[in-house]
C-alpha cells in the first residue's frame, strides 16, 4: 500500500484573508478562520454560500486567489499536495463506494491493513455493528453500494474514514440519510470522544451542528459571524433567519 505516512498533531488550521474564484466569479471574500486542536466546528449557511468551496480549498483541490492556508504554521503553498491531503479525511454526501466487497471499500486508500480489532471498532463507531459483522466483509455491496440502504452507505464511508485516522475529519452532509437517533450515535462516537484533533461538519440539520464549539456562518462568500449557536441567534439576524428557515424545512 505504499510508504506509511506518520501523522503529526494538528494543533491549528488557519485561513487568513482567503479569497477564491471559480473563473471570473469570486465565491469567497477575505475569509479568516482559526480552528484549534480539540475543537468541533461547523460551517453553515444558505445553499451556494461557499461552504463546500471552503472544504475544496483547505484540502488543496483548488488554489486560492489570495491569502494563506496553514496547518501548524506550515503553509499549503509550501507543501507537497499529496502529503498535505493526508492531514484530512473527508466524508461527503456523495456515494463514494465501489462495486466490490465491504472489505475492499473499507480498506481503500489506507497506508496499512487494519487489524480485526480495528475493523470491529470502526463498524461500531459508524453504528454498523448491528448490520455488518466481521464475517460479512467479503460480501459484495453491488453497483455503487446499492445492496445497502442510503444510510448504510453513508455509515460505511464513515467507517472507512475512521480507519484512515487522519488528524482532521470533515463531514460534508455526511449524515443526511441517517435518522436523527442514528446520526446522534455516529457523531457522538466519532466527535464527542475526541478521536480527531479537529472536526469540521457541514450540515443543513440544526441537530447536527447546534452543539459545535464554534459555528462559522457563511453568506454570499463572506464569513458573517462565528460563535456558539445561542450567541449567533441573539446577535446575527442572518443566522437567526437561517435557523428559522431550517426549522420550517425540517
Amino acid at each position: 500500500m505504499g510508504e506509511v505516512f506518520v501523522y503529526c498533531t494538528a494543533n491549528c488550521l488557519e485561513l487568513k484573508n482567503v479569497s477564491f474564484s471559480y473563473g471570473d466569479k469570486e465565491v469567497l471574500h477575505s475569509v479568516n478562520m482559526s480552528l484549534k486542536k480539540g475543537g468541533q466546528y461547523a460551517i453553515v449557511g444558505p445553499s451556494g454560500s461557499g461552504k463546500t468551496s471552503i472544504i475544496n480549498i483547505i484540502t488543496g483541490l483548488y488554489s486560492i486567489n489570495s491569502g494563506s492556508i496553514a496547518i501548524n504554521g506550515s503553509l499549503l503553498n509550501d507543501r507537497c499536495l499529496k502529503e498535505w491531503r493526508r492531514w484530512f479525511t473527508v466524508v461527503s454526501q456523495d456515494n463514494l463506494l465501489f462495486s466490490t466487497s465491504i472489505k475492499e471499500n473499507l480498506f481503500f486508500g489506507l497506508d496499512s491493513l487494519p487489524s480485526e480489532e480495528e475493523i470491529v471498532l470502526c463498524l461500531k463507531k459508524a453504528c454498523l455493528d448491528g448490520v455488518i459483522s466481521i464475517n460479512d466483509l467479503e460480501k459484495n455491496i453491488g453497483e455503487q453500494g446499492m445492496a445497502l440502504s442510503g444510510g448504510q452507505r453513508q455509515r460505511l464511508q464513515i467507517a472507512r474514514a475512521y480507519l484512515r485516522k487522519a488528524p482532521i475529519i470533515i463531514l460534508d452532509e455526511a449524515t443526511s440519510n441517517l435518522d436523527v437517533k442514528t446520526e446522534r450515535c455516529v457523531l457522538n462516537n466519532l466527535l464527542k470522544l475526541h478521536e480527531y484533533d479537529i472536526s469540521i461538519v457541514i450540515s443543513h440539520r440544526l441537530s447536527t451542528i447546534i452543539d459545535s464549539d464554534v459555528i462559522f456562518f457563511i453568506e454570499d462568500g463572506q464569513l458573517l459571524d462565528q460563535g456558539k449557536h445561542r450567541d449567533l441567534v441573539e446577535r446575527c439576524p442572518s443566522y437567526r433567519l437561517f435557523v428559522q428557515k431550517s426549522f420550517l424545512e425540517n
